[in-house]
């Protein structure tokens, strides 16, 4: 069973944090710590958790996967692969009916992660590095 978990950026500072994802009617946290694992089924107290404040936009959920240099894959994610007509074209990592899919920037198409893992390689994201997928911009421009 694959460990669910998330990451997000910081509001305050833009660090990215992983754990556990939450709301409330104002504001998205990610929990990294919870010192106490009986507040954890109950409840909490601040000085029991450790969470900070996300920008939801930039939440992606683990796919439980890993690229071919043991980096973890994420929602959002940037993928270099090989696939049948060789190197493929950078591809976002996205989750679709209960999957995680990539897309192929030069087409309509997708394919399911899994199937194309291995040689995969993480080289970025989507909000930091758009211009790794074709026609993206990047904030440096």
């Amino acid at each position: 069973m694959r460990e669910i978990k998330f990451r997000g950026k910081r509001v305050y500072n833009g660090e990215w944090v992983y754990g556990a994802y939450f709301g409330d009617d104002k504001r998205r946290y990610i929990i990294t710590q919870i010192n106490d694992a009986q507040h954890a089924v109950y409840g909490y107290r601040s000085n029991d958790v450790e969470l900070y404040v996300v920008d939801p936009a930039t939440v992606g959920q683990h796919t439980g996967l890993k690229d071919k240099n043991g980096v973890e894959i994420y929602e959002g994610d940037i993928l270099n692969w090989w696939g049948p007509n060789n190197q493929e074209p950078n591809s976002n990592v996205f989750f679709n009916d209960g999957a995680f899919k990539i897309t192929d920037p030069c087409s309509d198409t997708w394919e399911y992660l899994i199937d194309v893992l291995n040689g995969a390689e993480v080289i970025g994201n989507c909000l930091e590095n758009p211009d790794l997928l074709e026609g993206g911009t990047s904030d440096a421009d």
